[in-house]
């Protein structure tokens, strides 16, 4: 199908979910489309759409948009992310690494609810003096979000991608967030995440840091009293070889149940002390080594926590 009939739409204004995925031959997203102020969900998966009508923002209700395999895709323009306020899940996963997206919007996603990012080769953090704001997402290949709602669906995804300028962000309802096989040097966009309750992090050879321990983290944790981490619950640190700290200063973690940590022979310390997840803390996972090579500020310290270690 290389396009819709003129009109096709026009007997069905209040259409929630509209799924066009696999018409490879369908290369240009009709206008009308745009018109459907009901719509909640759109799939465009693998069709030869090669533009997204600056239209697309009109679609203020929708909340799951599926752009995966998109392989003719050129351009996302600039104000149409950020125009869809109820945006939930955002979907793209593509095999190549084309200047696809480029906008000033990720930050103001206030009801996203999960991030999940998979194999960005050039994905990386840059900030500005003043840290102002997230203001790209570029190069993007492949990302999935979704939220808690049990009838929104859940989508996976992955690219390559630049952050910048990361204060006032809005993640507020993100919860989960998952990086694997991606080059980012640390994640510290995540002090803007309250809600966070899993983070996950695999095979990510670069990442040296977590939450970065430059003068634009410490002073955007500082100036705006943020509670790093304070709904986390789980932690997983898989084969991350250059990681060398989670945070320079040892954090409360009043909701931390587990710690599993594998492959990152140079996190030499856990910001921990005896204020950390006091009353929550169920399991500390590892290699034997690993923990026997922890540094810690006393031994009363270590003995405190060596009840909690398990094998991994």
């Amino acid at each position: 199908m290389k396009s819709l009939p003129i009109g096709f739409f026009q007997f069905m204004p209040v259409i929630r979910v509209l799924d066009l995925s696999g018409n490879k031959e369908l290369v240009e997203l009709p206008l009308e489309i745009c018109r459907l102020e009901s719509l909640e969900y759109l799939n465009l998966t693998w069709t030869s759409i090669k533009r997204m009508p600056i239209e697309l923002k009109n679609l203020t209700k929708l909340r799951c948009l599926v752009l995966n395999y998109l392989e003719r895709l050129e351009v996302i323009p600039s104000n149409v992310i950020s125009c869809l306020p109820n945006l939930k899940m955002f979907s793209m996963h593509h095999d190549n690494n084309r200047d696809i997206v480029e906008y000033d919007e990720v930050g103001v996603l206030q009801e996203l609810g999960v991030l999940a990012i998979h194999e960005l080769d050039k994905y990386h953090l840059t900030y500005s003096p003043n840290c102002s704001k997230i203001s790209h997402l570029l190069d993007a290949a492949e990302v999935h979000t979704t939220s808690k709602d049990e009838d929104m669906p859940r989508f996976e995804g992955g690219g390559a991608a630049t952050f910048g300028h990361i204060s006032n962000s809005n993640f507020h309802n993100l919860f989960e967030v998952f990086i694997l096989g991606c080059r980012f040097l640390n994640l510290t966009w995540l002090i803007y995440a309250p809600s966070l309750e899993l983070l996950s992090v695999g095979d990510s050879q670069e990442m040296e840091e977590i939450i970065g321990s430059d003068e634009c983290g410490d002073s955007e944790i500082e100036q705006q009293n943020l509670s790093v981490f304070s709904r986390l619950v789980k932690l997983t640190l898989v084969a991350v070889p250059n990681l060398k700290s989670i945070y320079k200063w040892a954090l409360p973690f009043p909701s931390l149940k587990e710690i599993g940590v594998i492959g990152c022979p140079n996190l030499r310390k856990l910001p921990l002390n005896s204020n950390s997840a006091t009353n929550t803390l169920k399991k500390i996972e590892g290699h034997l080594t690993w923990w026997e090579e922890l540094e810690w500020e006393n031994d009363n310290l270590k003995r405190t926590f060596t009840p909690y270690f398990k094998i991994w």
